[in-house]
Formats: structure tokens, C-alpha cells, sequence
């Protein structure tokens, strides 16, 4: 089995469905992937900074309580708090108070990157101007080199990636796109990334530019799969949903979960696709009938007891 090295943010959602009263809850897109990884069976990786303060210490043992390696977990400055209010239909709307996880640096040397390894690079605050995106570049340099298996999810906020920083950050997407086995993004992201405001006309650009494996989610509508110019939707389970932060990375996890079961990555035929994105499918569902982000992040366990009581 392949280990999972999840790099970018960990932090703090508080979250709130009415407005007034906040829960506090683990979150951050990379390290909900490496949970989700482990609690699926896999073995992850968090590469990633905290602060050096109580809130640190929490997300450090919520890591260690799901079985998920720290050794590259820092702790310095302030950890990053995100601020999650969900409208009537558990979307969320996002008010960042960003920390020390911009600051994060790794040697690469001391990384154990090696073709039995999956590098996946999903973060809301990657792209943003600081240590992290250039620590970024240097591991997407090294798991090339070592021809490690590429991951990547844009996790694009709005809130986030401002009029002045837009080119850049669409030039960052593309840099990982083109080098990635596997990319998620969601509907509205590949409209932003294609530039255009049509599904279908993206779904195109996105065939032409001939990537490797492409999953577009699109909500309670399933999961589009792109490979080999082939597109096709794969549904959904229905659920009753409550909160769906956390339900992207909850999908990957699962995804990266299945390929790290695969010996070489150039064996996963389009079949192979269907089904990994139909239990992914299942996962990021399940993830969205519970509030907060990794407390909802099922086990294999959970997974097969929901679709045998459904």
C-alpha cells in the first residue's frame, strides 16, 4: 500500500447555522484528506504548520487520535481560524483569520518521496503569497523527480484569491494540473479555470487539454470523470444534508484511499475510474449528514453500515 503525504493547511472551523453561536471543529482541506485517507484504511502523511498555542496542541491530537503520521507537522505563530456559516441548505459562506500555516517550510531531504508514494496537494491557502507555495514547488519538483504518484484539488475560495492575485493563482492550478495524475475540482472551478461561465464549454477545454484524470463534482448530481477524452457522470447516494464542509476532501480521501491500493498507477483503467468514483461518491455523501468537517469524515465501517441500512 502507497503512503499519502497531504500538504497545505490545518485550522480551525467554527461553525455556525444560525448565525450567533460557533462550534469549534478540526478543518483544513489537506489535513480532511489525510483523515479521511486514514479512516478509510490508508496510511497518511500531514506536511503542515499550526500555531504554537492551544488551538496547535488541539489539531496536533486530532491528527494523532485519527492515526495520522505529525513527523512533519510544525508548530510556530498562530494557527489559522476559518470562520463557516451554512444557509438552510448546509452550503457554507468563509471568513478567514489566516496564521502561521503560510509559513510552512520542509526539507526536502528528510522527505521520503519515492514511486510508492501519492503527493497530494489540495489547500485553500497554498497559492497565497508566502513560504508555503514556495515549499509547494520544491515537493511537486521532488515527487516528480522521484515519479511519485501527483494529486491536486484547487480548493478555490473567493474570499481567498483576490482581483490582484487571480492570474497567478489560475497559472499555480494549471503548473499542478498538468503534472497531476489525479485532479478534482469542482463545477464552478472549472468554469474559473477554463474562463468560461458554461459547464459543457468547460468539460471541453478541460477534454482538449488532455490531463490525466479529472473529477468534476457536482454536488447531488454525482461526479463527472474525464480520462482519455472520455467523459461520463457517476451519481450519488441521496442523503439529508446538514453541513457539507469538508465533503470534497472527504471524496479525495477516498479516492487517494483506493489508488494507494494500486500497485502501478498506470494500470487504472476507465472502468477502475467509475468505481473508485462511485465509492468516493458514497463517502463525500455520507460526510455531508454530520456537522463539521473531519467529526464527519466516515470509516470504512460507517461507510458499509449506511449503504446496507439505505
Amino acid at each position: 500500500m502507497k503512503k499519502v503525504y497531504c500538504i497545505g493547511e490545518l485550522l480551525i472551523d467554527f461553525v455556525s447555522n444560525n448565525g450567533e453561536e460557533y462550534s469549534k471543529k478540526p478543518g483544513g482541506a489537506p489535513a480532511n484528506v489525510a483523515v479521511a485517507i486514514s479512516k478509510l484504511g490508508g496510511k497518511a502523511y500531514f506536511l503542515g504548520q499550526v500555531g504554537k498555542d492551544s488551538f496547535g496542541k488541539y489539531l496536533e491530537d486530532v491528527l494523532i487520535d485519527n492515526n495520522v503520521d505529525t513527523k512533519y507537522l510544525k508548530k510556530e505563530g498562530r494557527t489559522t481560524l476559518a470562520m463557516v456559516s451554512l444557509d438552510k441548505s448546509g452550503e457554507r459562506n468563509f471568513d478567514f483569520y489566516r496564521g502561521g500555516d503560510g509559513d510552512y517550510e520542509v526539507d526536502i531531504n528528510n522527505l521520503s518521496i519515492d514511486s510508492d508514494t501519492i503527493v497530494h496537494f489540495g489547500s485553500a491557502t497554498a497559492f497565497l503569497p508566502g513560504n508555503l507555495r514556495n515549499t509547494y514547488y520544491k515537493v511537486l519538483e521532488e515527487a516528480k523527480n522521484k515519479k511519485a504518484t501527483i494529486t491536486f484539488d484547487p480548493n478555490y475560495r473567493e474570499v481567498l484569491i483576490t482581483d490582484d492575485i487571480m492570474k497567478q493563482y489560475k497559472d499555480d492550478c494549471w503548473n499542478f494540473m498538468r503534472k497531476a495524475e489525479f485532479i478534482k475540482i469542482s463545477d464552478e472551478e472549472a468554469k474559473l479555470l477554463t474562463e468560461t461561465d458554461n459547464i459543457e464549454l468547460a468539460v471541453k477545454s478541460l477534454i482538449n487539454s488532455k490531463l490525466n484524470a479529472i473529477a468534476i463534482t457536482l454536488g447531488k448530481e454525482g461526479t463527472m470523470i474525464i480520462k482519455d477524452g472520455k467523459a461520463i457522470v457517476i451519481g450519488s447516494i441521496k442523503i439529508k444534508q446538514k453541513d457539507s464542509t469538508g465533503a470534497g476532501d472527504a471524496f479525495v480521501g477516498a479516492v487517494l484511499s483506493q489508488l494507494s491500493k494500486i500497485d502501478n498507477k498506470n494500470d487504472v483503467s476507465f472502468d477502475n475510474w467509475k468505481k473508485i468514483i462511485e465509492f468516493a461518491n458514497k463517502v463525500g455523501a455520507i460526510t455531508c449528514t454530520n456537522y463539521g468537517a473531519i467529526t464527519s469524515i466516515p470509516t470504512m465501517e460507517e461507510v458499509e453500515s449506511y449503504i446496507e441500512s439505505e
